[in-house]
Parts: C-alpha cells; structure tokens; sequence
C-alpha cells in the first residue's frame, strides 16, 4: 500500500471511531439535556461526518 493509501485508511479509521462515539453521544442522557440547536447542530456534524466517510471508502475502493 502506497504512503497516501495508508493515510487515507488511517484517517477513515479514525473518523469512523468519531462517527460511532457521536452517534453513541446522541442517545444518552447528556445530548438530551442539551439545548436544541446544539442538538440540531450535533446532527448536523454527524450527516457531513457521514458523508466523508463515504467518500473516502469510495477512495479505498479505487485503490484496488
């Protein structure tokens, strides 16, 4: 694997703990306790987030 290859890996392995902690985040007592816009905002986060994995898995996948 190429040096920018395994950069790519790193960094959707590492967003993606990111993506699983927020989304953990989301369903506990603190987030409810948050006002809504920050809620709102924290969904927000989380939709780009989601999207940027995909397309650095569509990246790995073009690796091969």
């Amino acid at each position: 694997m190429k040096p920018y290859q395994e950069r790519v890996k790193n960094e959707q392995l590492e967003l993606k703990d990111k993506i699983d902690k927020l989304t953990a985040f989301r369903n506990c007592d603190i987030h409810r306790s948050l006002h809504i816009y920050d809620q709102k905002l924290l969904s927000e986060q989380l939709r780009y987030m989601n999207s940027y994995n995909l397309v650095l898995l569509e990246r790995m996948e073009r690796f091969t």
